[in-house]
């Protein structure tokens, strides 16, 4: 809604802690006329903002671009996309996946052109990026880093240079006085860098045009910054308004096993096949084994691909892993979409960690336990193992309104501070809308 090559990155196991507005205790907000909100704080042990690689777009939506190894399909965009039409007066297009997919469709090729034609990197400070922020240019953010040479590829362009060795989360295109200038955050290390590309001033005004500013701020420009919060977390302005959903397990019928394990390259007809006393499914076809467990989640694993053999690039693994993902969790999983949500090289092992996320109405799905909608292990050019869990997600007619922008803020420096994330939870009975903290 309108409210407001670095490969080698582990996943961040850190605690999130998630904000139920639904509850009944106190907490004393700071910073805001000492208001008392009935909200109740949480921990749940899960993984932090994944690393390498978020996104809200749909598989099969857009166009394969060809790459200088292959077809490649976008498996990544933005959550999030601040327009700042003038200095300070930003407009902000936040939790509507339609909104969110329509202005990146507008602003992508220019994000490619930046990316494409950026300069060599120089290292920025903290008060040049908050300059650029603050000033007229776009502003996107894509929850975690993302290797800068495969978006590039996805969006039809490349870049040399240092900046191909970098990855970013957050990323702004900013018009100034000589042009415009490209300036991400390497999340892991909290460094700003900045590039100098051939666009031009007018490019960004003449896109950007139509934008109006609603009182979106990022928490650095507030007059009495919430201490300990990210200083780049986006306080949107106004009520949040945000469809409920549910969720179930879409493995309901034969048809849909069978599917599974054509996915895998398992035979149906071929594989040995047990059921457990608990009702886990077990499909053992030489040295790969398929486990269907009752609630959805698959475990898979194939121990005759071994070997450093073919490794891929990261672009040829993420392809690759999207494409089985397509096949399986993304098969069947209702009103959501799929995303990549990490992906870690090995060099040594010559193997890759990717995991895919689901996400719902420009929302990021968190799973209650930590878990990633699909885990996967590719050595060589195959993949040795998965674990996948498979759901089906409805949107309702009805809403839930979690706590605004400004007053989650307020609890998270009450709770000792981090970055609030509005998300869909999911604990595999319910699904919830929360502010989970990172």
């Amino acid at each position: 809604m309108f409210a407001g090559h670095d490969m080698k990155i582990p996943e961040f196991k850190n605690k999130n802690r998630m904000i139920d507005a639904g509850k009944n205790v106190l907490i004393v907000i700071l910073m805001i006329t000492a208001a008392l909100l009935a909200v109740k704080s949480g921990l749940f042990s899960g993984r932090g903002a994944p690393n390498v690689l978020d996104g809200v777009l749909p598989f099969g939506q857009e166009t394969p671009l060809s790459g200088e190894n292959g077809i490649y399909t976008a498996a990544a965009a933005p959550f999030y996309i601040v327009v700042t039409p003038q200095k300070g007066a930003h407009c902000a297009v936040v939790y509507d996946g339609e909104a969110v997919r329509a202005a990146y469709s507008r602003f992508s090729a220019l994000l490619g052109q930046a990316i494409g034609s950026s300069g060599e990197p120089e290292a920025a400070t903290d008060g040049e990026w908050k300059t650029a922020l603050s000033g007229s240019g776009i502003y996107f953010d894509f929850l975690s880093d993302q290797p800068l040479s495969v978006l590039a590829g996805w969006l039809g362009t490349s870049v040399s240079g240092g900046a191909a060795d970098h990855t970013a989360r957050r990323i702004c295109i900013a018009a100034d006085g000589s042009g415009v200038t490209l300036y991400y955050i390497r999340a892991r290390y909290g460094t700003v860098y900045r590039c100098k590309t051939a666009l031009s001033n007018t490019d960004i005004s003449d896109n950007i045009a139509g934008y109006l500013p609603d009182g979106t701020a990022f928490n650095f420009e507030l007059a009495s910054p919430f201490l300990m919060v990210d200083g780049n977390a986006l306080i949107t302005t106004g009520r949040l308004d945000i469809h409920s959903a549910t969720a179930e397990n879409p493995l309901n019928s034969t048809a849909g096993v069978d599917g599974l394990l054509s996915a895998f390259e398992m035979n149906s007809v071929l594989a040995e096949y047990v059921q457990l006393t608990d009702g886990t499914e077990l499909y053992v076809e030489g040295d790969a084994t398929m486990r269907i467990e009752a609630n959805g989640t698959v475990m898979y694993s194939d121990t005759g691909q071994q070997g450093q053999e073919d490794v891929p690039t990261p672009a040829q693994a993420i392809e690759m892993a999207r494409a089985l993902c397509q096949k399986t969790i993304g098969a069947d999983c209702g009103a959501a979409s799929v995303y990549l949500s990490s992906i870690w090289k090995d060099s040594e092992a010559g193997e890759y960690q990717i995991t895919f996320d689901y996400s719902l109405n420009g929302l990021p799905i968190t799973f209650s336990d930590g878990s990633s909608a699909a885990e996967l292990t590719l050595t060589g050019s195959g993949v040795t193992s998965a674990k996948m869990i498979l759901r089906k997600y409805r949107i309702l007619d009805d809403s839930e309104n979690p706590l605004p922008a400004m007053q989650a803020a307020a609890v998270v420096q009450a709770m000792g501070g981090g970055e609030p994330v509005l998300s869909y939870t999911d604990d595999y009975g319910s699904v919830a809308v929360n502010w989970v903290v990172r």
